[in-house]
């Protein structure tokens, strides 16, 4: 266990309202910028999801509690990072991710693979100027990752500073992202992909965390935009749990748990999330595949974890089952009955599939 650091005297909270804070000056950094065309996109987009997810709800059961810390006895994450007296804090938490995303499509917790946040916020936000003074979005960091990539540690060392870009062997990159929305989807992608980037309101008593107890903030006070990774939730104590990147002597080891529906994550005047979950594609780099004791699923120990899971919920679902063998597999079958969120999930893995067609096989055999 990480040695606790002393308490410091808190930020003064206005605790007649919620205001945005500045927090160049504060002990602890943010750095993730608001933008407010995607927050009322995203709400238009929950509102949307939500009634048409509740429809076919039971395929996306989600387990009662995921922890990728301890994922079947292994590790997935990397310990804690500090970000320093920079606001580079969105880029910590989505190199974090994927991080934890290689590891879980390789199969192996124990791969050694240490990410350059410092590669990411350099280039990434280069077009921006001095870019430890100013909070960033998420979005550009994930597209520089799905375009470019990203180096380890050791050949681009974070410094909590303005460091320029300069070229490097970007092997690591993602396929895509995407932001979700609905909060039973959140869970199954956490489930079944890995760890997801969010972004959250950082209140002054969240800076002074000391780990052992579920966050919960009153709900007023000043805040500042940070980005952290979550790493799991547990339904039992109704929290979410993440790591942050101010270092192991903060909270749990560089860790928290925060309750679901908590200020910091939701906005109370509108009770919608204040910003975004983010989902990223990620493939096992060559060379890179192991067994290090995640263990697969049967049949399916070659594909992908999500893949694997929506296999895992056609056998227990029979119109899930029947959709993709009509859809995928052209199985002679008559057209099931109509259910649109089976269809969607269906048509959905088939597209996927036609980029991998490796995979159409062995999704097909094992529900034949």
């Amino acid at each position: 266990m990480a040695k606790k650091r002393p308490a410091r005297r808190r930020e003064a909270a206005n605790t007649a309202k919620i205001e945005y804070l500045d927090s160049s000056n504060l002990e602890f950094q943010g750095g993730l910028d608001r933008n407010e065309d995607e927050l009322v996109s995203l709400s238009k987009k929950l509102a949307s999801e939500e009634a048409h997810f509740g429809s076919f709800r039971e395929p996306f059961s989600v387990p009662p509690k995921v922890d990728w810390r301890n994922h079947n006895g292994g590790d997935y994450t990397h310990e804690a990072k500090n970000q320093g007296r920079c606001q580079s804090c969105q880029s910590f938490a989505i190199v974090g991710a994927l991080e934890a995303r290689i590891r879980i499509v390789c199969k192996n917790p124990k791969l050694n693979i240490n990410l350059s946040e410092a590669n990411v916020f350099a280039c990434a936000f280069q077009s921006f100027g001095s870019k430890c003074d100013k909070p960033q979005m998420m979005t550009p960091a994930l597209e520089y990752l799905k375009n470019h990539g990203v180096t380890t540690t050791a050949e681009f060392p974070y410094q909590a500073t303005n460091q320029p870009c300069r070229p490097v062997n970007t092997r690591y990159r993602i396929r895509d992202w995407r932001s979700i929305s609905p909060v039973n989807k959140r869970k199954h992608i956490l489930a079944t992909k890995g760890p997801v980037p969010l972004g959250i309101r950082a209140f002054a008593d969240f800076q002074d965390y000391k780990g052992g107890e579920i966050y919960k903030h009153p709900g007023e006070g000043s805040f500042f935009g940070h980005a952290v990774l979550i790493v799991g939730y547990d339904d039992q104590k109704a929290c979410w749990i993440g790591k942050n990147s101010w270092g192991t002597d903060w909270g749990d080891d560089g860790y928290f748990r925060i309750a679901y529906g908590d200020p910091s994550m939701i906005n109370p005047r509108t009770g919608q999330p204040e910003y975004p979950f983010y989902d990223m594609d990620v493939e096992c780099p060559p060379g890179m595949q192991g067994s290090g004791g995640g263990g697969g699923a049967g049949s399916g120990e070659h594909l992908r974890p999500d893949i694997e899971n929506t296999i895992r919920m056609a056998r227990q679902f029979p119109i899930l089952r029947s959709y993709i063998l009509f859809y995928l597999c052209s199985v002679a079958i008559p057209q099931p009955p109509h259910n649109s969120e089976a269809q969607r999930v269906a048509t959905t893995l088939r597209d996927e599939l036609r980029k991998y067609p490796q995979y159409r096989n062995l999704v097909c055999s094992s529900l034949v």
